[in-house]
């Protein structure tokens, strides 16, 4: 092959080359398209998904609350109560005094 024709195969290939990357331009793009319509919807989507676990935590948190407040503050209360008490009897009996846990 003379210089024209390699020169004639080079600017083909050239050419062909151009092409394909503009086809591989053009379907990156489509694709980041249809990933953004995705993302789009799953968002809408996913909405009353969150709001329906914010209700649940909230929900939870006043039930923590609540059960804190009637139930383990009393009944820390009691136990406390009944530990002086122990003690106190401990003490009126001339028991032997306990030594410090550390």
């Amino acid at each position: 092959m003379d210089s024209t024709a390699w020169a004639i195969a080079r600017d083909i290939v050239i050419v062909v080359y151009g092409i394909l990357w503009a086809i591989a331009a053009l379907v990156t793009i489509v694709v980041m398209l249809m990933v953004l319509g995705l993302v789009r919807r799953i968002e809408k989507r996913s909405e009353p998904i969150l709001d329906s676990a914010r209700v649940t935590a909230t929900t939870v948190q006043a039930t923590t609350r609540f059960v804190g407040e009637l139930v383990v503050r009393p009944a820390a209360s009691i136990v406390g109560a009944g530990v002086a008490v122990g003690r106190l009897v401990q003490v009126l009996a001339g028991g032997q005094p306990r030594a410090r846990r550390r």
